[in-house]
């Protein structure tokens, strides 16, 4: 089996939103460095390397992911201390 770069980030909550997100789909992945939090603190990153037969379902998880990142930004001038 051969992967591919899904992506590579040092956040800590979209890893592990997203290796749940593979996990329950099915999608066979592994992250080069799974010592994330050691990895951060010298600079590095979790890279999520995805079986490259399932990398477009993948890609559309992250998409997914990171549209709903955003949407629950509050826009400008909408924050609860505006109110």
């Amino acid at each position: 089996m051969a992967f591919k770069e899904l992506l590579s980030t040092r956040n800590l909550a979209e890893v592990a939103v997203l290796k749940s997100l593979l996990d329950s789909e099915g999608i066979p992945y592994f992250v080069q460095g799974e010592q994330f939090n050691s990895a951060v603190a010298f600079g590095g990153e979790a890279r999520f390397m995805v079986d490259e037969n399932r990398i477009e379902e993948a890609q559309d998880l992250a998409r997914a992911l990171d549209s709903s990142s955003s949407e629950s930004t509050p826009p400008e001038g909408d924050a609860a201390g505006d109110l």
